[in-house]
């Protein structure tokens, strides 16, 4: 339970149609509300629990103390994740929105939630590789493994991070391509 990120976070998603680009300070304000807000803060706080609950890492031991590494691991690998993506999408000229499907149907949703973990929409509208997706998902890993036990620290654990954490970003679209359909059933 190393790379879950709860859905806590409101299902911001470009309305279909929609291509106004962000500017770089935009990007950027984003990325700050997405490390620093109350939603992301809350998020990493129910993390640190369930890791806690799950003992993960065991040799952090409990208690306050323990609880306080698990906090500050997940927002330290969050905070690092959100300036690796930022980085790119400045570099790159992506946008970090997810951008709803203007197509009908499960199934074309479904691919298009799930092809944009691999492929970002640029801002003057077109496609590009998602590199700061890929950047962020692998790259985090080996930055902030160093501060897990040496068990952890491993190349496998950091692969298996990053390729978790893609599929969680798939998990996460598709509540975000859904979210309309959703809030209607559940709300």
């Amino acid at each position: 339970p190393d790379t879950l990120p709860l859905p806590l976070a409101s299902p911001r998603a470009i309305q279909p149609g929609t291509i106004d680009p962000l500017t770089p300070a935009e990007k950027a304000r984003l990325a700050l509300k997405d490390t620093f807000g109350i939603r992301a803060l809350v998020n990493r706080a129910a993390l640190a629990g369930i890791n806690q609950w799950m003992n993960h890492p065991e040799e952090w031991g409990g208690g306050m103390e323990a609880y306080g590494k698990r906090y500050g691991s997940r927002w330290g690998r969050m905070a690092i994740r959100n300036a690796v993506e930022l980085g790119s999408d400045l570099a790159f000229k992506t946008d970090p929105r997810y951008d709803r499907c203007d197509c009908a149907g499960f199934g074309p949703r479904s691919r298009h939630a799930l092809k944009r973990v691999f492929v970002a929409r640029r801002d003057d509208g077109g496609d590009f590789i998602n590199v700061a997706r890929l950047a962020g998902a692998y790259i985090t890993p080996m930055l902030t493994d160093q501060w897990y036990p040496e068990r952890l620290n491993t190349w496998s654990h950091k692969l298996q991070s990053g390729t978790e954490f893609l599929g969680w970003r798939g998990v996460n679209n598709m509540v975000k391509e859904f979210w309309p359909e959703i809030k209607r059933t559940v709300l």
